[in-house]
Order: C-alpha cells, then structure tokens, then sequence
C-alpha cells in the first residue's frame, strides 16, 4: 500500500505490533510488508539476485555468488531502513521459511495480486492499516 506517515512514526509503528498480535508468522510478515517501497526495492534485489544466482552457476564465479547475496539479501534490508526507518526482525523470526514469505510476496506485486491481498489482510486486521496511513 501506498504509505502517507513518515518515516519516524512507521519506524515505532512497527515496533508496536509484535509477531504475537497476529493469527500467524507469515501475517505479521505480510504486515510489515504492507509498504508498497519496500516492496519494490524487495523484487528488484530478488531478480537480481536470482540473476547472478543464475551467472554463478553459469560461470562458476565466487564475484558473481557475492553479487546474489548482496542484492538478495541485502537489498530487501536497506529498503526496510530507508522507507520504514528500521531494518525489521523478520528473518530472525523465522530464518528460512521468510526467505519462501519474501519470495511469495514479491510474486504477488509481480503478478498485481498484492492490491487485494492487502485490502484482504486490512479486512482481517483493521487496525493494520493506522500504521502506514496518517491519523
């Protein structure tokens, strides 16, 4: 979605909804997602991640396996800093499985299915959405 609060109140927003206010890991995961930036700069480091995941095995490159952990991880890191003002737990939360949560994510902005599957996540958790709009 498309965010109007700043940077500063997402940043405490964030932090105020721990993974237990919600039915399951992966819905707190799609909140912190809701951020459609955020999202953006996600499917670009995932594609080009997956791009020079593709050139390593092609080339056999230690370069080019460093270039896919930069852009796939770190990427989706920084755009939580630059738009959200935090760099958000969730890997931590839990380590492998997000790496499959970013990945579907990214799929449903890829395919324009992130428009209603975000209006059905604000329908199952209304007050999601006074966290990435102004009051």
């Amino acid at each position: 979605m498309k965010v109007t609060n700043t940077r500063e109140e997402r940043s405490q927003n964030i932090l105020t909804l721990p993974p237990e206010k919600f039915d399951s890991y992966f819905d707190y995961y799609v909140y912190i997602h809701l951020n459609t930036n955020v999202v953006i700069l996600h499917c670009v480091g995932m594609l080009l991640g997956f791009f020079f995941l593709a050139l390593t095995i092609i080339k056999m490159s230690w370069i080019y396996l460093l270039l896919h952990l930069f852009t796939f991880n770190i990427i989706p890191l920084v755009s939580h800093w630059i738009y959200d003002g935090i760099m958000t737990p969730t890997a931590s939360g839990a380590p492998f499985i997000s790496i499959w949560y970013a990945i579907r994510i990214n799929m449903w902005y890829l395919t324009g299915r992130q428009k209603k599957i975000e209006q059905q996540f604000i329908e199952k958790y209304p007050f999601t959405e006074a966290y990435f709009r102004q009051k």
